[in-house]
């Protein structure tokens, strides 16, 4: 499932179904997300298929240069060019609720 924030990534554990996100956070954070997510789908996991999939994926950014301030530079434009649309995009999607 793509997942967008953290509530999607809690909602594909207890759904059974593996969650797919960007992470472009350091990585202490998303060890957490993935603990919290293992956490909820050994505890609260209601399978909606006849096989589940435990794993999280994360898309995480890259830019490298000899110069790291050119790196960081074009890094964060990248990212506010490929990801901007997108974050517009599924936050105007709604999320079934119960």
């Amino acid at each position: 499932m793509a997942c967008s924030n953290r509530e999607t990534i809690r909602l594909a554990a207890r759904l059974g179904i593996g969650a797919l996100t960007f992470a472009f956070v350091d990585s202490s954070k998303t060890r957490h997300w993935v603990e919290e997510h293992d956490a909820i789908f050994e505890k609260e996991c209601e399978p909606i298929g006849q096989a589940v999939n435990p794993n999280v994926a994360m898309v995480t950014g890259l830019m490298m240069h000899k110069d790291f301030d050119t790196a960081l530079k074009r890094g964060l434009k990248t990212f506010a060019f490929s990801v901007g649309p997108w974050r517009i995009l599924v936050s105007r999607t709604p999320i079934p609720r119960d």
